[in-house]
């Protein structure tokens, strides 16, 4: 179930991906980034009034509030990129950097390196970066513009 559930939200990353470049677009990246975080102000407070679950913070360490500035910086970045890259290539050079930064907190947090990981990190990078210039090489375009 677990595993259904990452790929239910992957698949709403691209979409939500999607859906915020194209009113980034209309409008502003930040109106894009503003409307979702509202939006999703508005839902999660809407699931809590519904649950009538309390809500227990405690005493938290301050980094823990760090998750909704780095939810901003993706969601901004994603608006700014998606337009400029295909939703195809943004996802998998997105999914690339998470599974490096996945491996380097494994191994902070565990001690634990993992070789197959790592190589596999490295095929889906090759692989992306393969069909890249493919891709470039099919549209006449200059390889030199790939950074």
């Amino acid at each position: 179930m677990y595993y259904i559930l990452s790929v239910i939200a992957g698949v709403l990353v691209v979409i939500n991906m999607s859906l915020n470049a194209s009113f980034g677009q209309k409008t502003s990246t930040f109106h894009s980034n503003y409307l979702n975080y509202f939006s999703g102000l508005f839902f999660i407070t809407l699931i809590i009034f519904i649950s009538k679950k309390p809500l227990n913070y405690g005493v938290l360490p301050s980094w823990y509030y760090l998750g909704g500035a780095l939810g901003v910086a993706v969601i901004f970045i994603f608006n700014f990129v998606v337009p400029k890259i295909s939703v195809v290539y943004t996802s998998f050079l997105s999914l690339t950097g998470q599974i490096f930064s996945g491996i380097i907190i494994d191994y902070i947090i565990s001690s634990k390196f993992s070789l197959g990981k790592t190589l596999g990190g490295l095929i889906i990078f090759t692989g992306l970066i393969y069909n890249f210039i493919i891709d470039k090489k099919n549209k006449g375009e200059n390889l030199n513009e790939i950074l």
